[in-house]
Order: C-alpha cells, then sequence, then structure tokens
C-alpha cells in the first residue's frame, strides 16, 4: 500500500455524491460542521437538490455526472481528500466509469461506508492505495455538535488524516479467541457480496474481515456470509470482526449476535481463525474509521493498527 499525504487543516476536502440524494438539512449541516474544524470543500454538484425527486431512480443524478464529479475532485490538485456526501444506493453502477490509474497517481484518501463500501474496495483493491471506511457528511459530520458518538468518530476521522504516528485499538469482545495479523477489508456485507462475479470482485486471502450492515433481517445475514463462503473467500481469512448491525431485528428464529455466535459452526468451521464482535463501526452509532489495505492486529479482544494510512 502507498501512503497518502497528510491532510492539513485549511485544506479542501472534496465532497462525492456518488450514491443517493441526501436531506438538505442533513447535508447542509454537515457542510457546515466540516467548515468549523476548519476545512474549506469543493462540491462538484448538490445531492441535496436531488432529495425527493425519482429523476435518477434512486441516485442523485446520472451515473455518468456522479463518475466525472468523482473524477473532478481527484484530478483538482486543490482536493486533499475526499468524503462521501452519504451511502444510500447508486454507487455499483459509477465503478465502471472511474479511472482508476488515475486514481492511483492522484493519491487521496477516499472515506466512506455503506453503499460507498464497493468504491473504497474498488479503489483500495485497484489503486493500490489506503481509503477508510468511515464518517459521511449527511451522517456524522451533519450530527457533530449535538450527538457524542458523532463527534467522537469524525474527531478519530480528522486525527487519522492528520497524524501519520497514530496507530488506534479498537476493544472488541470474543466469540473465537487467538492472535492474528492481516489486512483490514471493511465494509457493509449487503454491499460486498454484491461485487462477487464482477470485476470488481476482490481477494479475501489474509484479511481480517470487519463487517457491518443495516436493516437486514438475521437470515439475510446469514444467507450473505454463507454465500461468501460458497464463493472460497472465507476459507483464507486472517480474522472476522462483526460491527454493528443496526435494525437488524427477526420475529422468530435466530437474532443476528446468534448468527455471529453461531457462525462457527456452519460458516466459519473449515477454519480456526479469531472471531471478535461488538466493534464499534457501521450505521447508527460510533462509526471509527478503519483503514482499508493497512494492516492490523487481532490479539486478546482489540483490533490494534499496525500501519498508518498517511506519511
Amino acid at each position: 500500500m502507498t501512503k497518502l499525504r497528510t491532510v492539513k487543516a485549511g485544506e479542501t476536502i472534496g465532497i462525492a455524491s456518488t450514491g443517493s440524494p441526501v436531506a438538505p438539512e442533513c447535508f447542509h449541516a454537515g457542510i457546515e460542521a466540516i467548515h468549523k474544524l476548519g476545512f474549506k470543500t469543493k462540491i462538484p454538484f448538490d445531492p441535496s437538490a436531488y432529495y425527493g425527486k425519482s429523476d435518477y431512480g434512486f441516485a442523485s443524478e446520472s451515473k455518468e455526472t456522479r463518475a466525472r464529479a468523482f473524477m473532478e475532485l481527484i484530478e483538482d490538485e486543490s482536493v486533499a481528500a475526499i468524503i462521501a456526501a452519504r451511502g444510500g444506493y447508486g454507487t455499483i453502477s459509477v465503478l465502471p466509469l472511474l479511472d482508476y490509474q488515475a486514481i492511483a497517481r492522484g493519491g487521496k484518501l477516499v472515506v466512506g461506508y455503506s453503499d460507498v463500501t464497493v468504491l473504497i474496495a474498488a479503489i483500495s483493491n485497484r489503486a493500490n492505495i489506503p481509503t477508510l471506511h468511515g464518517p459521511t457528511i449527511s451522517a456524522e459530520f451533519a450530527r457533530y455538535a449535538d450527538c457524542s458518538y458523532a463527534k467522537e468518530s469524525v474527531d478519530t476521522l480528522i486525527a487519522m488524516m492528520q497524524d501519520p504516528q497514530l496507530r488506534l485499538q479498537y476493544p472488541c469482545e470474543v466469540i473465537r479467541d487467538g492472535e492474528a495479523v492481516g489486512k483490514i477489508l471493511a465494509g457493509n456485507l449487503t454491499m460486498l457480496t454484491t461485487l462477487l462475479g464482477t470485476p470488481w470482485d476482490l481477494s479475501y486471502d489474509g484479511a481480517i474481515l470487519a463487517l457491518e450492515d443495516v436493516g437486514e433481517a438475521p437470515y439475510r445475514v446469514h444467507r450473505a456470509l454463507m454465500q461468501l463462503k460458497l464463493a472460497g473467500k472465507l476459507r483464507n481469512l486472517a480474522g472476522v470482526v462483526f460491527g454493528r448491525f443496526y435494525n437488524c431485528q427477526s420475529s422468530c428464529g435466530w437474532s443476528v449476535e446468534d448468527v455471529m455466535h453461531k457462525s462457527s459452526r456452519d460458516i466459519f468451521d473449515e477454519a480456526n481463525f479469531p472471531i471478535y464482535y461488538r466493534l464499534e463501526f457501521g450505521h447508527a452509532g460510533k462509526n471509527l474509521p478503519l483503514p482499508l489495505g493497512c494492516r492490523a492486529r487481532m490479539w486478546d479482544g482489540q483490533l490494534s493498527m499496525l500501519d498508518a494510512i498517511i506519511r
């Protein structure tokens, strides 16, 4: 992985809108927060202008416009890093339209989660630069002023962009104990499964796989994990860490925590790597940033970063 340059206060952050439209109040609150934190912004187009409309289906603009806007941020030398406006749906349609060689040359940190999982995973994989699963403008930045978990999430992100000596340790709980070292592959479980069989499919070999999701019934979580297993993605993992699975209740049968605890019997039964859970990342809570492509260590109930994302 090629380390990225430090992002300094006063520099410009590009706001990427690769997925759904954004509620105006959330978008403007998030932009106000990032300005108060000492950064300028570049916004190629306003995704809140399309909120409540269906001109482009589920997305905030045409896939061509969203891709051009993202590449504009990549190619603009005044833009130091890029943070997603939100997730929602639509980013996957942008992947074939991006220039990954130009993204590699640009060497800019890209931050997002949820639907943006496919973008940060593709960039980490194809451009060989770190990306961050972390806060977005319409969620954590928008709640920065009045929500402690949002403030901690954003403050941690800013620290990771500015301090090359920072090595975070994330407390977890243990399902299956053990020690492992591997590169982080973090993201939304549903979105990772959408990449299977596509040109943007990923190698999971040797990775510490960190997963989160939202609004999926426990059987769908189990099904997605089983799909990854049957696709051969879980056999050579270094370890697994479950984050927050928000609003994933079931009216009967197993809960998501049941799926996590009992997954070693049928999902992860072919390997003996450690399995942790309750990592503070994902939707609707503390969303601590995780660097894709950087090495981490699982040991004694902690996920510890071994590499910095910046130089």
